[in-house]
């Protein structure tokens, strides 16, 4: 049996920041604090455009995670049904 996938893509090879799960800043980016000293924008400001960026942002995933859940359950679950049923059969 040949194995499937590519090996460049097994993530051996990946910096171990790639690899890592995404955190969230803690403390505000450089621009914002520039943003905030220059008086630009508030400290109340700053914390809403993050909320909004952060609800944004979880909405896309969100919106992801159903897309690939409606895609394993129309796509990839009946391709493995069928062809588990080809291998028993010719088995």
């Amino acid at each position: 049996m040949t194995k499937r996938g590519s090996p460049r893509h097994s993530g051996a090879d990946f910096p171990i920041s790639a690899r890592r799960p995404t955190r969230f800043r803690t403390s505000p980016m450089k621009k914002n604090v520039v943003l905030l000293r220059d008086r630009v924008l508030s400290q109340t400001e700053l914390t809403a455009r993050r909320t909004i960026m952060l609800e944004s942002y979880a909405k896309v995933i969100g919106i992801e995670a159903l897309t690939m859940i409606n895609m394993v359950n129309k796509q990839i679950l009946p391709a493995v049904s069928a062809y588990t049923g080809e291998l028993f059969a010719h088995g």
